[in-house]
């Protein structure tokens, strides 16, 4: 059975480490980096699953991304993680899949990325 690989996009160092530790305690397959501008280079080469998406206050560069992300695999899906009070308004209109707000529960941070790899994991 293959691992589902998890593509984090964070800029804090420890939240990028805590995110790496949960993801591959929960038996993801996990590559990091704490810059947007790598990202579409890192999908081609890590080839991820998912990617977590780190939502600035203002979100225009990770919208952006998350943009081009999009048009280049329509199927991929990006989660943002931020600490933007609007992200639960605002995250489907930027084409989000989804978000998670920091600081993040750990239930449910896991419980969101059960529901968005369960069926990934049942042909892996």
């Amino acid at each position: 059975m293959s691992q589902i690989k998890v593509l984090v996009q964070e800029a804090d160092s420890y939240i990028r480490d805590i995110l790496q530790f949960i993801l591959e305690e929960e038996d993801y397959t996990v590559s990091l980096t704490a810059n947007c501008d790598e990202m579409i280079e890192m999908i081609y080469n890590f080839n991820p699953e998912v990617v977590l998406l780190d939502y600035k206050i203002t979100g225009k560069k990770s919208v952006e991304t998350c943009r081009k992300i999009k048009k280049l695999f329509p199927g991929l899906t990006v989660i943002a993680l931020s600490c933007n009070p609007m992200i639960p308004q605002v995250y489907k209109l930027a084409g989000f899949d989804d978000y998670i707000e920091k600081p993040f529960e750990l239930d449910r941070f896991i419980h969101l990325m059960k529901k968005h790899t369960q069926s990934l994991q049942a042909t892996a």
